[in-house]
Protein backbone atom coordinates (compact mmCIF):
# COMPACT_ATOMS: atom_id res chain seq x y z
CA UNK A 1 0.00 0.00 0.00
CA UNK A 2 1.49 3.30 -0.84
CA UNK A 3 -0.65 5.61 1.52
CA UNK A 4 1.07 3.80 4.60
CA UNK A 5 -2.40 4.27 6.73
CA UNK A 6 -3.03 0.76 6.62
CA UNK A 7 -0.01 -1.22 7.51
CA UNK A 8 -0.55 -2.59 10.95
CA UNK A 9 -0.03 -5.91 11.70
CA UNK A 10 -1.73 -7.85 13.66
CA UNK A 11 1.01 -8.87 15.91
CA UNK A 12 2.85 -5.10 15.48
CA UNK A 13 3.13 -2.85 18.91
CA UNK A 14 0.98 0.13 18.38
CA UNK A 15 0.85 2.99 19.99
CA UNK A 16 -2.85 4.87 20.99
CA UNK A 17 -3.35 8.30 21.19
CA UNK A 18 -6.77 10.51 22.16
CA UNK A 19 -7.23 13.24 19.82
CA UNK A 20 -9.66 15.92 21.60
CA UNK A 21 -11.13 18.89 19.66
CA UNK A 22 -10.52 22.19 21.76
CA UNK A 23 -11.68 25.06 20.10
CA UNK A 24 -12.43 26.66 16.71
CA UNK A 25 -10.12 29.98 15.62
CA UNK A 26 -10.35 32.10 12.62
CA UNK A 27 -8.22 29.91 10.58
CA UNK A 28 -10.60 26.25 12.00
CA UNK A 29 -10.55 24.07 14.45
CA UNK A 30 -7.82 23.12 16.56
CA UNK A 31 -6.92 19.75 18.30
CA UNK A 32 -4.94 18.02 21.43
CA UNK A 33 -3.34 14.69 21.18
CA UNK A 34 -2.80 12.90 24.34
CA UNK A 35 -0.65 9.82 24.61
CA UNK A 36 -0.56 7.87 28.25
CA UNK A 37 -2.31 9.82 29.36
CA UNK A 38 0.10 12.82 28.84
CA UNK A 39 -1.37 15.60 26.56
CA UNK A 40 1.83 15.60 23.57
CA UNK A 41 -0.01 18.12 21.32
CA UNK A 42 -1.35 21.00 22.95
CA UNK A 43 -3.21 22.91 20.02
CA UNK A 44 -3.36 21.58 16.09
CA UNK A 45 -4.75 21.82 13.07
CA UNK A 46 -3.25 18.26 11.94
CA UNK A 47 -3.80 16.45 14.81
CA UNK A 48 -2.57 12.75 13.15
CA UNK A 49 0.63 14.08 11.51
CA UNK A 50 1.85 16.41 14.82
CA UNK A 51 1.14 13.16 17.00
CA UNK A 52 3.37 11.54 14.65
CA UNK A 53 6.01 14.04 14.89
CA UNK A 54 6.01 14.30 18.87
CA UNK A 55 5.65 10.40 19.62
CA UNK A 56 9.41 10.87 16.81
CA UNK A 57 10.79 13.71 19.16
CA UNK A 58 10.11 10.97 21.94
CA UNK A 59 11.88 8.35 19.85
CA UNK A 60 8.73 6.43 19.48
CA UNK A 61 8.66 4.56 16.34
CA UNK A 62 6.12 1.99 14.87
CA UNK A 63 2.55 2.01 14.27
CA UNK A 64 0.00 4.66 15.81
CA UNK A 65 -3.70 4.75 15.72
CA UNK A 66 -5.42 6.89 16.94
CA UNK A 67 -9.17 7.50 18.95
CA UNK A 68 -11.33 11.00 19.35
CA UNK A 69 -12.61 11.93 22.61
CA UNK A 70 -15.85 9.84 23.60
CA UNK A 71 -15.08 7.65 20.62
CA UNK A 72 -15.42 3.56 21.16
CA UNK A 73 -13.75 2.89 18.07
CA UNK A 74 -10.66 3.51 16.14
CA UNK A 75 -10.65 6.59 13.24
CA UNK A 76 -7.16 6.24 12.07
CA UNK A 77 -3.83 3.83 11.86
CA UNK A 78 -0.62 4.52 10.21
CA UNK A 79 3.05 4.07 10.21
CA UNK A 80 4.41 6.95 12.70
CA UNK A 81 7.81 7.74 10.84
CA UNK A 82 5.14 7.53 7.48
CA UNK A 83 3.13 10.31 8.72
CA UNK A 84 5.93 12.36 10.53
CA UNK A 85 7.06 13.47 7.12
CA UNK A 86 3.99 14.91 5.76
CA UNK A 87 0.99 16.93 6.50
CA UNK A 88 -2.45 17.50 5.59
CA UNK A 89 -3.10 20.41 3.25
CA UNK A 90 -6.17 21.79 2.38
CA UNK A 91 -7.33 24.87 -0.02
CA UNK A 92 -10.26 26.35 -1.56
CA UNK A 93 -8.89 24.24 -5.32
CA UNK A 94 -7.62 20.98 -4.09
CA UNK A 95 -9.13 19.77 -0.77
CA UNK A 96 -7.73 17.94 1.67
CA UNK A 97 -4.76 15.68 0.62
CA UNK A 98 -1.53 14.69 2.11
CA UNK A 99 1.85 16.61 0.95
CA UNK A 100 5.47 16.30 2.36
CA UNK A 101 5.99 18.30 5.32
CA UNK A 102 8.84 20.93 6.22
CA UNK A 103 8.74 23.20 9.27
CA UNK A 104 6.50 26.28 9.38
CA UNK A 105 8.86 29.52 7.63
CA UNK A 106 8.86 31.29 10.95
CA UNK A 107 9.71 28.49 13.37
CA UNK A 108 12.77 28.86 14.70
CA UNK A 109 13.58 31.89 12.70
CA UNK A 110 16.49 33.99 14.86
Amino acid sequence: MADGQLRIAADADVHEVLLSRLHVTSTGPRYSVSYNGEVIVSSSRDPERDACRALMARGITGQMRTRWQGSQHWAMAMDIEWGAARRTEENGGTGPRTAPWSPHPGIGAE
